[in-house]
């Protein structure tokens, strides 16, 4: 992954609906749950985006700091 895509990925994750388990639409469960899947599997391809996903999923969640932009 390139400084680019890992820039988009960034983008990708700012703008995922984080909270869509909580959903009653089962359409809009779906598209999270897919995109959230999407997200982990291009994680998985460079350790930046996966220190990335981890630490923005721990914003979210846990109330960790959000991540710097690369």
């Amino acid at each position: 992954m390139d400084d680019n895509e890992l820039k988009e990925y960034y983008q990708q994750l700012v703008f995922h609906d984080w909270f869509y388990e909580y959903s009653d639409d089962h359409s809009v469960w779906q598209r999270g749950s897919d995109k959230e899947r999407q997200l982990m599997n291009d994680a998985r391809k460079d350790k930046r985006a996966e220190a990335l996903f981890e630490a923005y999923r721990n914003y979210m969640f846990k109330g960790g700091d959000k991540p710097e932009a690369p």
